[in-house]
């Protein structure tokens, strides 16, 4: 600013001659700024001569204006040519020194930056705004150091290495922007939005509105969003103390609000804002933003002093402490309180000052909206009320492309707000609630349905607002027909009245030079990184109309401008506008004002990451990839029975009858027409339309068809019907996977810590959680594990037999732990309450003893776990973390699949193991789209706490999976990176090819092309079934392939036992009574009649009952210690015989059961090999 004068009358006159010489300076630099056939040096030159200019003709009109001497007037301007250009111009001698600035630093001469050193980020070269805060020029200098600490040094306390904030490189230089923080699950998104609150208050001068997601929200979302906003404020005191230790802290610090009657109270004082209202962002809560709402009680009565004398009428006035309004209230509609009691004010008991609680009208219990009270507080900020959404899981906030199919989309972007007058006398109605606030941020892992929008928009370029539907404007004859408001045009025709034969349209010359920006960004990124790491083009403020047909987004209304290639923008900047060729047109409707910038977040050292994700240069621990069995198919055909039996794979009916290539040679020997013979003459391989087929002879049920071919017939149908996956636990579809992990955790020596999450398509329902969990409870009940269920109903933690066997008083120690563990944590998050002297307003030691209990096993009625109503997951990891078990399995339905970190309060112990599986068929589309399997899978992304040791990282799933999670990964990024570098989704969509799912042609189905369908980008309201989600450049496509389902296990019967597996030499046989006869003619109803049972009263008799012999090679040194393991089977292990010969000799085990065999076979007395390679066939085997 200009020095002080010494006559303060001529105070105002220097300024306004300070602010008038300034923006005719300023439209020099812009018009020197647009010519572009000028050469450096000439620009240069010219620039100079112009100002020169520019400054003798101001002098001469201040020397005529104010009637003074020509020299007094050179040294007013000249002075104020100082304070503009600096060493570059001699203020004595009026003349240059040296070069002008340029125009970039021109633009920000006199302005108070947030972070002046970093010019290069569009964040850091906004003005600081203090209207809510009121602070001064001191505390401005506070902030710009505080701003510069936390966006540009260390992220977190425990982030290593040299991840920043991404708020940097948001864009808030119009107003409705809505700008997208992109980063990886579980990053420390939560921090980017609490670092976006306080900015929001203390830098944009903006109320923040942070928005958790509605499903889970309440119950971990706002808990965790808190936690981390109140992070953010002990990082703030933290570099207040270093810095500054003489500031107080207090008045840099956000209050965290979670009520709109808070934020009401908040703004209806006085003093500086400093609030940050977290919430869930449901249509209710929504509507208490934007809408009048009334008084928050359960009755209308609220208290109040009398303030006159009784009238006649027996009215009196009074005024409510609440909101402290005046009204007269009849005498019957008050009550005072009497020992406790209400009751009714006796004559002559009232009185003027007496305190009553008296019947409030309706009219002033309904309050304005929190709208209404920010615009009375602060007023607007460019047009627009000084409020800033922030809404984590942004994804999840958008219903459909169009942004109108919910009740939740329509409030935020199409329905006006029900203000009072004054907001609506000075903004209109506008579009939602995003279209009444300064601008919004989106904060997510999948942005993929934020950019997939097909609303139009239109901006008008000169005052960067958004043009009303159904409203007049003013359409110039530009490239594409942009439009103004009819008051802009107007005031830009009068401020230069040769415009009105020639101007540019301000509107195409925003884009060109946005999209100069945008290349020149690009190719710095390129030159620094190979890649756009952090951002690209951000989208300009003109004004844009697209067509509805799938192809718009919310970047459209300025990023549409940058459509054109750099032939276009430089037609567009030479095509000059008249007057005459403008028309006024109505805007039509359903129009939008939205403009997007994508940020993507850095990821710290310490952050586990899929290494798809990672960028060149990221240090990361990388989360490895295990590749499992893939799923059983959910059927079996005929054709596939008897194939089996063909095989030999089904024992006790027919030998093999050859290989599998034996078996191709013959199909297509089929394919050919030439049938083929099975077993007999009854059964006959045969060609059909989609194949081949067996076909059984007409005589196979006659009297004289041998008895071997009808138990082929009816084996064949028993085998269809015993594997088609009708009553399949989860389990059992899974078994083979998760066996695998469970029995790695379990290895010796596999970490300090193991555990594990299941979630996949079939631990939706509470019904497939209990049966997952029973049934791993069930199988390694002879290791040390945990077993968890988390889900909506709360958290139910279950510990193995032999857990509980180990330590007696595990159960108990776990519900005194919890309990503890809740009680410790509820009293942290109420110290603010402590603080402020009010608590004890709830006990939480009871609710902890009513909602933490132990729970029974039903079966054998001992104590097995606890249960905990409280679905916080981090309560059930810490109490484990303090009983040190250090290894346990989480099953975990939809609830657990996004914005859930399983780990314990204190982030030291981690989910290291995760299984997922899908079901995945050829011809048909996955059941799965993108968003869903990042976010699921990306609950193994995590922050390893500095000091924990690092364990391995791995994800279980088939190879289907992985190749779907691949492409989803490289689907997402390499869309975000287009949107960043065009500018333009509909460009950047259809610069994508689109993904098909490739599978190979099912083997009894040789004729039939495997379909090719399209993997779902997002959500079926997003993409699938032709959406917009679908689109992409003729003909370029990128195939997945994915491996088949493999073929169906036939399972186990009860009378049936298992193969050994190879390598091991323990044999286990079924040895059936003798004096009944052959077994092969046995039905399976007759086999399972001599089963025993425990619990029978006439006990077990092995010449009546099964037995299930157990025979392990070895000497008498071996006959001891394999006894020793005998003897744990109990009543079930019923004989043990040692039997010397050759080789050392044979020990011999019966059981009466064969879960009995199976325990002894998997005890450990066979020693480490052979005992795990019993568990991982016993485990991964399917059993009826």
């Amino acid at each position: 600013m200009s020095r002080k004068r010494d006559n303060p009358a001529d105070a105002g006159k220097e300024e306004d001659l300070h602010l008038d010489l300034r923006e005719q300076v300023a439209r020099l630099y812009e018009d020197m700024h647009d010519e572009e056939d000028v050469e450096a040096d000439d620009e240069e030159r010219g620039m100079k001569s112009s100002l020169i200019l520019v400054f003798r003709k101001r002098c001469k009109n201040e020397s005529r204006t104010r009637n003074e001497a020509e020299s007094e007037s050179r040294a007013r301007v000249s002075r104020i040519y100082a304070d503009f250009f600096g060493a570059a111009w001699e203020e004595s001698t009026c003349r240059f020194t040296d070069e002008p600035i340029p125009w970039s630093s021109f633009q920000d001469k006199g302005k108070m930056l947030i972070c002046p050193s970093h010019p290069d980020d569009p964040f850091s070269r906004l003005e600081i705004d203090t209207t809510l805060s009121g602070f001064g020029p001191g505390d401005v200098q506070v902030l710009q150091a505080l701003y510069k600490a936390l966006a540009y040094g260390p992220k977190l306390s425990y982030f290593t290495g040299d991840a920043k904030f991404a708020m940097r490189n948001l864009d808030f230089k119009m107003p409705g922007i809505e700008n997208i923080i992109f980063g990886d699950c579980q990053s420390g998104k939560s921090a980017e939005a609490a670092f976006a609150a306080w900015c929001s208050i203390f830098l944009l001068g903006c109320l923040p509105v942070i928005l958790v997601r509605n499903k889970g929200g309440k119950t971990q979302g706002s808990a965790d969003m808190v936690k981390a906003l109140k992070r953010m404020n002990e990082r703030v005191q933290e570099v207040l103390g270093e810095s500054f230790p003489s500031v107080d802290p207090k008045r840099f610090l956000m209050t965290i609000l979670e009520t709109d009657d808070a934020v009401r109270d908040h703004l209806g004082r006085k003093g500086p804002v400093t609030a940050a209202l977290v919430m869930l962002n449901n249509p209710p809560k929504v509507r208490k933003l934007m809408e009048l709402c009334s008084l928050r009680s359960r009755s209308p009565y609220f208290r109040a002093t009398i303030e006159s004398e009784r009238r006649p009428d027996c009215t009196w006035t009074v005024r409510y402490e609440r909101t402290g309004e005046e009204e007269d209230v009849r005498e019957q509609d008050m009550f005072v309180w009497v020992k406790k009691r209400k009751q009714q004010p006796e004559a002559g008991t009232l009185r003027k000052g007496k305190v009553v609680h008296a019947r409030m009208s309706e009219g002033l219990r309904r309050q304005p909206s929190v709208f209404d009270d920010l615009f009375e507080h602060g007023g607007l900020k460019d047009g627009r009320l000084r409020a800033l959404f922030v809404v984590d899981e942004g994804d999840q906030a958008v219903g459909a492309p169009c942004r109108n199919s919910t009740v939740g989309d329509r409030l935020h972007f199409h329905n006006p707000a029900k203000t009072g007058s004054k907001v609506r006398n000075e903004m209109g109605a506008q579009k939602g609630a995003h279209g009444y606030a300064f601008g919004s941020i989106m904060v997510t892992a999948t942005p993929a349905a934020c950019l997939l929008c097909s609303f139009p928009v239109r901006t008008c370029g000169l005052c960067m607002k958004h043009l009303e539907a159904g409203k007049p404007a003013i359409k110039v004859n530009c490239e594409r027909d942009h439009m103004y408001h009819r008051e802009c045009m107007e005031i830009f025709f009068s401020e230069d009245p040769e415009r009105r034969a020639a101007f540019h349209c301000r509107s195409c010359e925003t884009a060109a030079e946005r999209r100069r920006d945008a290349n020149k960004q690009a190719q710095e990124s390129d030159e620094d990184s190979g890649g756009d790491q952090e951002g690209g083009a951000d989208g300009g403020g003109a004004d844009t109309e697209t067509d509805d047909e799938g192809g718009g987004d919310d970047s459209m209304d300025k990023s549409a401008d940058l459509t054109s290639d750099d032939e276009d923008a430089e037609i567009e900047l030479h095509l000059m506008c008249e007057e005459e060729d403008c028309e006024e047109v109505i805007v039509s409707n359903d129009v939008h004002s939205l403009t997007t910038k994508i940020a993507r977040t850095d990821r710290p050292d310490n952050y586990v990451s899929y290494p798809e994700f990672m960028l060149p240069g990221d240090k990361c621990v990388v989360i490895e990839r295990v590749e499992t069995e893939e799923r059983e198919r959910k059927s079996m055909t005929l054709y596939e029975a008897y194939k089996s039996i063909w095989l030999g794979k089904c024992p006790n009916t027919v030998e093999a009858q050859g290989t599998e290539a034996d078996w191709d040679e013959m199909v297509t020997r089929a394919i050919g027409g030439e049938a083929q013979t099975l077993f007999s003459a009854n059964f006959t391989l045969k060609r059909q339309r989609k194949g081949v087929f067996v076909s059984a002879s007409r005589r196979i049920n006659k009297d004289d068809t041998p008895v071997l071919d009808k138990n082929i017939y009816v084996l064949a149908k028993e085998i269809k019907e015993r594997c088609t996956r009708r009553g399949v636990t989860p389990f059992d579809v899974d078994r083979n996977g998760i066996s695998r992990m469970i029995n790695s955790m379990l290895e010796p020596n596999s970490g300090s810590f193991r555990h594990a999450l299941i979630s996949s398509q079939n631990t939706t329902t509470l019904e497939q959680q209990k049966s997952l969990r029973g049934d791993i409870l069930f199988r390694w009940k002879n290791e040390v594990l945990a077993v968890v269920t988390y889900n909506y109903k709360g958290i139910v933690v279950k510990f193995t037999a032999k857990s509980v066997e180990e330590r007696s008083d595990l159960v108990q120690r776990a519900v005194e732990t919890a309990r503890d563990v809740y009680v410790q944590d509820a009293i942290e998050k109420d110290k603010e309450k402590v603080a402020n002297g009010t608590p004890g307003r709830k006990d939480h030691r009871r609710i902890a003893e009513d909602q933490i209990i132990a729970t029974v096993d039903i079966d054998s009625g001992v104590w097995d776990g606890f249960s905990c109503r409280f679905p916080e997951i981090g309560i059930a990891y810490e109490t484990l973390k303090k009983l040190d078990c250090t290894c346990s399995v989480t099953i975990a339905g939809a609830i657990g699949g996004r914005g859930v970190s399983y780990h314990d309060l204190e982030n030291e112990t981690v989910l290291t193991d995760m299984y997922s599986a899908i079901d995945v068929m050829v011809g048909k589309t996955p059941t799965a789209h993108g968003e869903q399997q990042i976010q699921m899978l990306g609950r193994l992304n995590t922050i390893i706490k500095p000091g924990v040791v690092a364990p391995r990282f791995r994800l279980w799933a088939p190879k289907s999976l992985h190749d779907l999670h691949i492409a989803y990964i490289n689907q997402v990024l390499s869309f975000t990176t287009s949107v960043q570098k065009m500018g333009n989704l509909r460009e950047a969509l259809e610069a994508e090819p689109r993904h098909l799912a490739c599978g190979g042609v099912v083997v009894f189905n040789q004729l039939q092309e495997s379909k090719q369908p399209l993997l779902r980008f997002s959500r079926n309201n997003f993409s699938g079934k032709r959406r917009l989600g679908d689109r992409g450049p003729k003909g370029a496509k990128r195939k997945v392939e994915l491996s088949l389902p493999r073929e169906i296990q036939l399972p186990i019967r009860p009378y049936e036992v298992i193969e050994s597996p190879a390598g091991a030499f323990a044999q286990l046989d079924v040895v059936w009574p003798q004096a009944f006869g052959s077994q092969e003619e046995w039905d399976s109803v007759t086999r399972e009649e001599y089963l025993w049972e425990e619990g029978e009263d006439d006990g077990f008799d092995e010449n009546q009952h099964v037995v299930f012999r157990v025979s392990v090679p070895g000497g008498e040194s071996d006959g001891e210690r394999l006894q020793e393991g005998f003897r744990a089977a109990g009543d079930l292990g019923f004989k043990f015989l040692s039997m010397p010969g050759g080789n050392g000799g044979m020990q011999r085990a019966e059981f009466k059961t064969r879960e009995a065999a199976f325990d002894f076979l998997k005890s450990g007395v066979l020693g480490e090999g052979e005992t795990q390679l019993w568990r991982e066939l016993i485990n991964s085997t399917r059993f009826d």
